[in-house]
Parts: C-alpha cells; structure tokens; sequence
C-alpha cells in the first residue's frame, strides 16, 4: 500500500470545556486586586557581589571564576569580587554561602559539599537539600 494513500481511522476530537460568559467576567474582574501582591524589586544587584570559591587559589575554578567576573561585573553594573575559601573539601566555602543572608552571595563549590558532605558528617551546619 502506498503510504500516501493509506487511511486512519480518524480520532474522535476531545470535548473542548468552554468557559462561560459570567466566569470570564469575574476572572477580568479579579485581575486588578490580585495585581497587588507582587511588589516591584530593587535591581539585584545593589551591591558588590562575593563569589566564594571552595578551592585554593590557582585551582581549575579559580581563573574560569576570574575570567568570569568583568563579564558579569559589566552585565550587571556591580564588581563581583572572588575570595578563595579552601579547607574542609570545600565544605567551607559552602557553610559561608549558606550562612550569608545578604542575598549577594555566590558560591562555586566542588560536588561533594552539595552532595556528600551530610553523609560524611552528620552535624554539618547546613543542609545541602534547602540551604541553596
């Protein structure tokens, strides 16, 4: 047979629930009061940003993180400023990230203080599943 000529039974189309005319409305109406609460944020960032590094200086990260700032300190009109935090397999550098409540606190960190760091050591300050 063919394949352009080949028949398929045809599928039957799914019923399309169509809103009605009194809950379009109330949607259109609900609109403006819901607009309300989302509050319009400062640009981020308003301040220079960290970027903490879980490994010693002249590391594999250490010139891509480098390399990397002027381009985001010109995107984003803020010096992003990269400290070196070496000790603990980089399980430093990730409790100061976690710890940091400044919001303008970045980290580059090996996988294992995200991923087996709570497994090595149950007391771990931070927990790698919410802290980031």
């Amino acid at each position: 047979m063919n394949a352009a000529c080949s028949h398929r039974p045809h599928s039957p189309a799914l019923p399309i629930a169509l809103m009605s005319r009194r809950r379009v409305v109330a949607s259109l109406c609900a609109m403006p009061a819901l607009s309300g609460v989302c509050f319009a944020q400062g640009s981020w960032p308003s301040q220079a940003v960290r970027i903490l590094l879980g490994q010693p200086a002249g590391s594999a990260s250490d010139p891509m993180a480098r390399g990397l700032s002027p381009h985001l300190a010109a995107a984003f009109g803020q010096p992003f400023v990269i400290e070196n935090m070496p000790g603990a397999g980089g399980t430093a550098a990730a409790a100061a990230v976690a710890r940091a409540t400044d919001g303008h606190t970045l980290g580059i960190v090996l996988g294992g203080p995200t991923t087996t760091a709570r497994a090595m050591n149950p007391t771990l300050y931070y927990d790698p599943k919410t802290a980031f």
